[in-house]
């Protein structure tokens, strides 16, 4: 079951940015955000298929380095929720608040579509993610499997 999910989300994974690549060659991302705070900049490009929105967040410094990326997406039908499929910050730029500030974002950017609840999986044994997590408002949802959890932000309450 396990080899199983992650399959399936490096396909998705892999789909997705197929997807993606036509924005890109065709004038780039669909909204660029700059956190001048700290020379970054969240590229975010969007994909419809039929009632689900999918979202591409790039996280890129002033050299235009990749930092990290945030992979999501929602559908109004289902009570206005969104699914975090993936979120990386790359190693060398860990533990600076990238991370955060892209979370933040996603919030911010998610209440605009009127999403109640934000929810994604993390391997139990990530305890800086969960950490992270954890003070960004998330709470314990459901075990997924052995190794992953559930967890869910509310997105009505400040």
């Amino acid at each position: 079951m396990i080899k199983q999910y992650f399959a399936q989300k490096l396909l998705f994974s892999l789909f997705f940015l197929i997807c993606m690549l036509p924005s890109y060659l065709n004038g780039g991302p669909t909204h660029t955000t700059y956190f001048s705070e700290s020379d970054t900049k969240l590229e975010i490009s969007k994909i419809e298929f039929g009632k689900d929105h999918y979202f591409y967040a790039l996280l890129k410094n002033r050299t235009d380095n990749q930092i990290g990326f945030c992979l999501f997406r929602f559908n109004k039908k289902m009570q206005n929720s969104c699914f975090v499929i993936e979120l990386e910050t790359y190693p060398a730029y860990r533990r600076q608040g990238h991370a955060t500030r892209m979370l933040e974002y996603l919030f911010k950017l998610m209440r605009s579509f009127d999403v109640k609840k934000i929810s994604l999986l993390v391997d139990h044994a990530n305890t800086q993610a969960r950490a992270l997590y954890t003070k960004l408002g998330f709470e314990y949802h459901a075990d997924f499997n052995d190794l992953l959890i559930m967890l869910e932000k509310d997105l009505t309450s400040v």
